[in-house]
């Protein structure tokens, strides 16, 4: 009897050291697994909001594109005639002086109405820098209006053709002598300048 209390004894012993280690196995098996359930779940919740931001890009993409498919088919005529008003004022800049007050409205209505966000901001600031007095302050550097009314003109043919051009290219195709004497110095001043304005404002 003493012999079955003893072994039934260790056979307890047996099986609570066992389950205790099993116990401890399983606590330290589960407190092991915690960073990774932390990072299994912080990646899950990553790829989630990835998933709704890249969705919520794609629908104002969407959105911009159907804005822009509206605009081109009730007015491409109009953006084109747009686009020439303006052009033309780079091709003469004497034109600018000649304008008159109605025919200025028209033309900043409609960029109003058909430019892009980019063209209607440019354009702001080349009617600021009308406004403002600054055409007479840079009299001595004619580049100066003249790469801003360009930098408006390659906007608009960005937004009507969806090609960059560099303000600079319309600028040397109007002025056959820009490399000569001073006048590339000239221009590159207007450049850093205009561009220093359009980034920070006046």
């Amino acid at each position: 009897m003493d012999l079955i209390i003893v072994c039934v004894g260790v056979v307890l012993i047996a099986v609570i050291l066992g389950v205790e280690k099993g116990i401890e196995k399983a606590i330290t098996s589960a407190i092991g697994e915690i960073p990774k359930r932390m990072h299994d779940i912080q990646m899950e919740e990553l790829k989630s909001n990835n998933s709704m931001l890249i969705q919520k890009d794609q629908q104002l993409e969407t959105r911009d594109l159907q804005v822009d498919n509206y605009y081109r088919s009730i007015s491409g005529k109009t953006i084109e005639e747009l686009f020439g008003k303006w052009a033309n004022m780079i091709a003469d800049t004497e034109k600018i002086k000649r304008l008159k007050p109605d025919e200025l409205n028209s033309m900043i209505k409609e960029l109003m109405m058909y430019g892009s966000s980019e063209t209607v901001r440019i354009g702001a600031i080349f009617m600021q820098y009308l406004y403002r007095g600054e055409v007479e302050k840079h009299k001595d550097n004619p580049f100066f209006l003249l790469y801003l009314g360009s930098k408006l003109v390659a906007s608009l043919k960005k937004d009507f053709t969806g090609y960059n051009v560099d303000p600079e290219d319309f600028i040397r195709m109007k002025i056959k002598d820009a490399y000569i004497g001073n006048k590339e110095q000239l221009l590159s001043e207007a450049k850093i300048e205009i561009e220093r304005i359009c980034k920070d404002g006046f």
